[in-house]
């Protein structure tokens, strides 16, 4: 069996496990949702999460067929990252873009988180991010703080305040995102103080709350030759072979920067306009540098 997906089941998990349906046993949940109970199949969905997954989708997409707004937007999570079904951004975002029509600050977290990163870039729309993930906020909407933050951190849809972002990751620190989020600030130390003992500390737990992002923070933080850096290294070098853009840049700038330039130049090149930048800016200084050199040399040779 594929991977799970670990962050969707924390997500929901943490977020409805105090309701009732959820505490109660699992033969009377079955019986509810043989019922047509949507909120029962929701909640079974989760106990076979670990063991089923197939199951676990079939139940959502009953539950949200009734158009109940956990299950619509938890299967739209599922559908748009592809996490143990065919990737299918276009039903994700519909089934998104009802649930919001129906509940606006439940669905709004992950309708806004859907405009900011879309496989196809021209339906990036990051003000309207912004703006679903602060309706989501202001309503009480737990899951929208850590996107909001994101937004903060990198100026999407609004201006940068890296301080404002740290603030919102720090009161969601029981998410994985919003750990993975912190791990990165404290390592560069942006709106936080620089700390490589905290950012690994973060790091280390999100990777156990399924962020494997995290070993993109971890990379830089392992020593040389270590096994946990081998772990993060061949994570990295698989999923930017699969196509990730991202990390195929994060891969390659990590090995130029380790003076393994051959080996990193492909990696670059993976990692779309930013990596190709990198590679014409670093190439025509090391151009400019020869040149120099070259002249000098000349001037000796002159005299």
């Amino acid at each position: 069996m594929d991977r799970f997906p670990k962050r969707h089941l924390n997500h929901y998990s943490f977020r409805f496990c105090r309701e009732t349906e959820f505490t109660e046993n699992e033969a009377v949940l079955r019986e509810r949702a043989q019922n047509s109970d949507a909120a029962a199949q929701f909640h079974l969905a989760y106990r076979f999460a670990l063991t089923d997954w197939a199951q676990t989708v079939s139940l959502l997409e009953r539950a949200a067929a009734q158009k109940y707004v956990p299950a619509m937007t938890s299967l739209a999570a599922i559908y748009w990252n592809g996490d143990g079904v065919p990737m299918d951004q276009e039903t994700a975002l519909r089934l998104a873009e009802e649930a919001y029509a129906l509940e606006p600050v439940n669905a709004a977290p992950t309708l806004g988180t859907m405009c900011i990163l879309p496989k196809d870039s021209s339906k990036r729309d990051p003000e309207r991010a912004f703006s679903l993930l602060l309706e989501g906020a202001e309503g009480g909407n737990l899951f929208a703080l850590p996107n909001l933050g994101y937004c903060f951190l990198g100026g999407v849809g609004t201006k940068k305040d890296p301080e404002r972002a740290v603030a919102l990751f720090r009161q969601t620190e029981v998410l994985g995102n919003s750990k993975y989020y912190l791990a990165y600030c404290a390592l560069y130390g942006i709106g936080m103080k620089q700390d490589r003992q905290t950012a690994q500390k973060y790091a280390l737990d999100a990777l156990e709350l399924g962020w494997e992002e995290a070993l993109r923070v971890l990379l830089f933080l392992y020593p040389n030759g270590s096994p946990e850096q081998k772990e993060a290294c061949a994570y990295m070098r698989k999923t930017a072979a699969e196509g990730n853009a991202v990390y195929a840049f994060i891969y390659g700038a990590w090995l130029f920067n380790r003076m393994r330039i051959l080996s990193a130049i492909p990696w670059l090149w993976r990692g779309g306009w930013a990596g190709r930048k990198v590679l014409l800016v670093r190439g025509v200084l090391a151009l400019l540098g020869f040149v120099w050199v070259l002249s000098c040399y000349q001037l000796w040779l002159a005299k």
